[in-house]
């Protein structure tokens, strides 16, 4: 021992030998080290790359599918399932391969009906064994609803004053009540007939004439025409464009034509909703309650017969429940299902033919059906800012936590006695087997949203606001006592016309006493039939003009038919109604020419005419949220894929 320390530690040369073999052991453990700590980076990068390509692998088979919009394709898959079976699953596999292996994709569509959503999950199970799964929301939106304006059979015609502003665009209504202003159409329409986008300047003589409307586009990134007509029709744009303010600066592709043609089934949708009430021929007033595509249906005509009808048309409270006790209609002692659907229903305050709207009853044929909803104070400020807004609030959110469908056997108003509007909260729909009449304000509570924003609450299911308004028969607008109906919002879809009251309670002509704005969108299986021209009848050159809320005018239409005027381009002449609520000419009256602004005196052949302006602006939540629409409506063909998703999440978690 004593020799190995004078070898070593004792001499020069055994120390740098002891401590050589001390760095080369450092060394080696330093090597081990490095050399494992490769080894598990590697082994990360593995890991992290084979979670890439599976998370590559889950977003390319989305990607696939949204592509897939080919007939018999996964997108038309989904579109036959939405229409034909709601609620459906369906799924699909995928298979890659990659430089890590072979990557099978499950993905499956869910139509999620209880809240409203259309998800698409694909789930990645890659040969590495790592999961990942993404899932995006899709947007479906059912042809119809793709357009501002939608008529299937009938001539549409937009006028105006002709006056324009500084910068040439059409005049806005100034806010003084009476006529005047050029219409405005913000949003796409569909056309099975004639387009008329002002008079020909031929139609008028004298100082003063001139007629400037505008369609504007949805949008001008899209290749669709604003104005479509469908293919084979004989009506083309120089027909059309009798404006000089249309086609709009921006709008690359102003007329076209179209296929696909949307031509919704009312009469079967409204047949489909009486049934799932339980209306039938051994039964014709039906179950107060029922359910179609997921959505409780209130059946009121049964709801009245069961409940009973107070003096003044109000529903009769059950006796012994006090609302809350038996929301749900499914405990309680006997009687608590009437008391369950009283309680569901009071917030809209339903009335059937009430006492205090007597004259505005007998002006229809059948029961009418009136939503009062609560009285309280003005309830927010409406686009149309101080039009006398919405003091009503009709919550339908307080109804049921799906959006309700209101059924009435016979006519459905919204026409109240002590206010000018009514506020709409929640989503529902009202739905007549006759007609349905708008007579004071429908807004919005929450507004139209901001589209670019996703987290407005106008813009989710669960807090926005959205009002299908579906009549068998025709829809009406237009107060025929008050004349105070200034702003009308929802998805309106009517079997046949969309009228404007132009008579008062006693069928006497009247006109309007202001604009009006349309937010939605309007579909009619016949014709969008909105008249807001007027003419004095009195004299062959009548130059007395028509002011709001007056009797005495008459209201007019132009007919490019007519050419006894004068005018090659066609003239204008009295309408009326027929004896079924028709609109049809006044074969009493000659047709005539219309006579300048300023042109003084009228000559005969010539009649002054007096313009109230319409404006609709196309919802644009119905494309980029259309989860929000209420379920079930017809849509005439089914939903269409909108090319576009809502959100998207990494699952799990997924909410």
């Amino acid at each position: 021992m004593q020799r190995l320390w004078r070898l070593t530690v004792g001499n020069q040369r055994g120390v740098f030998f002891l401590s050589g073999l001390v760095l080369v052991a450092v060394m080696t453990l330093l090597g081990i080290a490095l050399f494992d700590l490769a080894r598990i980076e590697g082994a990360l990068a593995t890991g992290d790359a084979a979670s890439g390509q599976a998370l590559y692998c889950a977003e390319a088979a989305l990607g696939r599918t949204m592509l897939d919009t080919a007939a018999g394709g996964r997108i038309d898959q989904i579109q036959i399932a939405l229409s034909t079976a709601p609620g459906s699953t369906l799924s699909w596999n995928d298979t890659v391969t990659t430089g890590s292996g072979t990557c099978t994709t499950t993905i499956t569509f869910t139509d999620d009906t209880v809240n409203a959503r259309r998800l698409l999950l694909a789930a990645v199970a890659p040969a590495t064994g790592i999961q990942r799964s993404v899932r995006i929301q899709l947007n479906f939106l059912a042809a119809p609803f793709e357009f501002s304006a939608v008529a299937n059979n009938g001539d549409f015609y937009l006028g105006g004053d002709g006056v324009t502003n500084a910068d040439g665009t059409p005049r806005e209504k100034p806010s003084s009540p009476g006529p005047g202003g050029n219409d405005v159409i913000n949003g796409d329409i569909f056309v099975s007939g004639r387009v008329l986008i002002g008079s020909p300047a031929s139609s008028c003589f004298g100082a003063g004439c001139g007629s400037r409307p505008a369609v504007n586009p949805r949008s001008t990134a899209d290749s669709r025409a604003t104005v479509s007509l469908p293919d084979g029709s004989t009506w083309t744009q120089a027909m059309a464009d009798q404006s000089a303010a249309w086609p709009t600066v921006t709008d690359t592709n102003p007329f076209g034509y179209r296929a696909d043609m949307p031509v919704p089934d009312v009469t079967g949708y409204v047949n489909a909703v009486k049934a799932a009430a339980g209306i039938t021929a051994g039964n014709p007033t039906g179950n107060m309650t029922g359910t179609y595509s997921g959505s409780p249906v209130y059946n009121l005509a049964a709801v009245f017969a069961t409940l009973g009808t107070a003096s003044d048309g109000s529903l009769r409270r059950p006796s012994g429940a006090p609302c809350g006790s038996y929301g749900s209609g499914t405990s309680g002692p006997a009687g608590a299902a009437n008391a369950a659907v009283y309680c569901q229903l009071l917030p809209l305050a339903v009335m059937k033919n009430p006492s205090d709207r007597s004259s505005e009853n007998d002006d229809t044929s059948g029961d009418d059906y009136y939503l009062d909803g609560v009285y309280g104070s003005e309830q927010f400020s409406s686009p149309k800012t101080g039009q006398r807004g919405a003091r009503r609030l009709v919550d339908f959110a307080a109804v049921s936590g799906q959006p309700p469908i209101l059924l009435t056997d016979g006519n459905a108003r919204f026409h109240a006695k002590d206010t000018y509007g009514f506020a709409i909260q929640g989503r529902a729909t009202f739905l007549a087997t006759n007609d349905l009449l708008i007579s004071d304000n429908l807004i919005y509570k929450d507004g139209l949203g901001d589209p670019s924003n996703p987290t407005d609450p106008a813009n989710k299911v669960a807090t926005g606001d959205m009002l299908g308004l579906v009549a068998q028969r025709d829809i009406w607008f237009g107060d025929p006592r008050y004349g105070t109906f200034y702003e009308g919002s929802g998805i309106m879809l009517a079997g046949r016309d969309f009228n404007f009251v132009f008579l008062d309670n006693s069928d006497d002509p009247k006109t309007p006493e202001n604009d009006f704005t349309l937010n939605g969108t309007m579909l009619a299986n016949r014709q969008i039939a909105v008249f807001r021209d007027f003419a004095n009848p009195g004299g062959p050159g009548s130059s007395a003009p028509c002011a709001g809320g007056s009797g005495g005018c008459q209201p007019i239409r132009f007919d490019p038919s007519t050419t006894s005027c004068g005018s090659a381009s066609g003239c204008w002449r009295f309408i009326l109604r027929d004896a079924d609520g028709n609109i049809t000419y006044d074969a009493s009256t000659a047709p005539f020419r219309e006579c300048g602004r300023t042109e003084s005196p009228c000559p005969s052949g010539t009649r002054r005419i007096s313009h109230y302006q319409m404006t609709l602006n196309y919802d644009s939540r119905l494309l980029n949220y259309s989860a929000l629409i209420p379920t079930s409506l017809p849509s005439g063909g089914g939903a269409r894929f909108a090319s576009t998703w809502q959100d998207w999440q990494e699952c799990p978690p997924c909410n």
